[in-house]
Protein backbone atom coordinates (compact mmCIF):
# COMPACT_ATOMS: atom_id res chain seq x y z
CA UNK A 1 0.00 0.00 0.00
CA UNK A 2 1.11 3.69 -0.45
CA UNK A 3 1.30 6.35 1.77
CA UNK A 4 -2.13 8.77 0.84
CA UNK A 5 -0.62 11.31 -1.99
CA UNK A 6 -3.01 13.68 0.17
CA UNK A 7 -2.12 14.05 3.76
CA UNK A 8 -4.70 16.63 4.10
CA UNK A 9 -7.22 13.62 3.45
CA UNK A 10 -7.38 12.23 6.89
CA UNK A 11 -10.49 9.51 5.58
CA UNK A 12 -7.58 7.86 3.48
CA UNK A 13 -4.96 8.55 5.60
CA UNK A 14 -6.60 7.07 9.06
CA UNK A 15 -8.44 4.57 6.65
CA UNK A 16 -4.52 3.51 5.19
CA UNK A 17 -3.72 3.12 9.01
CA UNK A 18 -5.59 -0.33 9.06
CA UNK A 19 -5.83 -3.38 6.78
CA UNK A 20 -7.69 -3.82 3.84
CA UNK A 21 -10.53 -5.75 5.07
CA UNK A 22 -11.17 -3.21 7.99
CA UNK A 23 -11.45 -0.58 5.55
CA UNK A 24 -15.64 -0.28 5.92
CA UNK A 25 -15.31 -0.76 9.79
CA UNK A 26 -12.63 2.37 9.71
CA UNK A 27 -15.10 4.57 7.35
CA UNK A 28 -18.14 3.73 9.70
CA UNK A 29 -15.89 5.28 12.84
CA UNK A 30 -14.84 7.94 10.95
CA UNK A 31 -17.69 8.84 10.44
CA UNK A 32 -18.83 9.28 14.09
CA UNK A 33 -15.65 11.09 14.91
CA UNK A 34 -15.48 15.20 14.68
CA UNK A 35 -13.59 16.62 11.90
CA UNK A 36 -9.98 17.02 12.62
CA UNK A 37 -8.65 20.60 12.71
CA UNK A 38 -4.98 19.46 11.50
CA UNK A 39 -4.40 16.52 8.97
CA UNK A 40 -2.49 13.26 10.55
CA UNK A 41 1.46 13.59 11.03
CA UNK A 42 4.32 11.94 9.90
CA UNK A 43 3.00 8.09 8.72
CA UNK A 44 5.05 5.04 9.05
CA UNK A 45 5.26 2.14 7.04
CA UNK A 46 4.26 -1.50 8.96
CA UNK A 47 3.72 -4.60 7.47
CA UNK A 48 0.93 -6.55 9.14
CA UNK A 49 0.12 -10.05 8.13
CA UNK A 50 1.50 -10.15 4.63
CA UNK A 51 0.16 -6.43 3.71
CA UNK A 52 1.54 -2.68 4.62
CA UNK A 53 -0.50 -0.22 6.85
CA UNK A 54 0.84 3.32 7.13
CA UNK A 55 -0.07 4.67 10.77
CA UNK A 56 -0.13 8.50 11.43
CA UNK A 57 2.24 8.88 14.12
CA UNK A 58 -0.21 11.58 15.30
CA UNK A 59 -3.93 12.71 15.03
CA UNK A 60 -5.73 15.45 15.95
CA UNK A 61 -9.38 14.20 16.67
CA UNK A 62 -11.47 14.59 19.24
CA UNK A 63 -13.21 11.49 20.58
CA UNK A 64 -17.21 11.00 19.79
CA UNK A 65 -20.02 11.34 22.36
CA UNK A 66 -20.85 8.22 23.84
CA UNK A 67 -24.05 8.17 21.79
CA UNK A 68 -22.20 7.94 18.50
CA UNK A 69 -20.20 5.32 20.40
CA UNK A 70 -22.78 3.63 20.75
CA UNK A 71 -23.78 3.09 17.33
CA UNK A 72 -20.93 1.25 16.32
CA UNK A 73 -20.35 -2.32 16.40
CA UNK A 74 -17.95 -3.85 18.35
CA UNK A 75 -15.28 -4.24 16.18
CA UNK A 76 -15.37 -0.43 15.36
CA UNK A 77 -15.21 -0.02 18.78
CA UNK A 78 -11.97 -1.50 19.07
CA UNK A 79 -10.90 0.53 16.21
CA UNK A 80 -12.22 3.68 17.57
CA UNK A 81 -9.93 2.88 21.03
CA UNK A 82 -6.72 1.66 19.10
CA UNK A 83 -3.56 3.56 18.53
CA UNK A 84 -3.82 4.20 15.26
CA UNK A 85 -7.24 6.46 15.93
CA UNK A 86 -6.52 7.11 19.32
CA UNK A 87 -2.62 8.02 19.35
CA UNK A 88 -2.22 8.52 22.95
CA UNK A 89 -4.82 7.90 24.50
CA UNK A 90 -2.99 4.78 26.47
CA UNK A 91 -0.14 6.49 28.77
CA UNK A 92 3.01 3.56 29.19
CA UNK A 93 1.89 1.94 32.71
CA UNK A 94 -1.12 1.13 30.80
CA UNK A 95 0.69 -1.44 28.84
Amino acid sequence: MQLPRDPSNVTHVLVAAFPTRLAGDVQSVLAVMPDARVAPMNPFEVEVQGGTVSIPSRIYNEEPGTDLERLLTGTQQVILGSPAVCVGALSWSDT
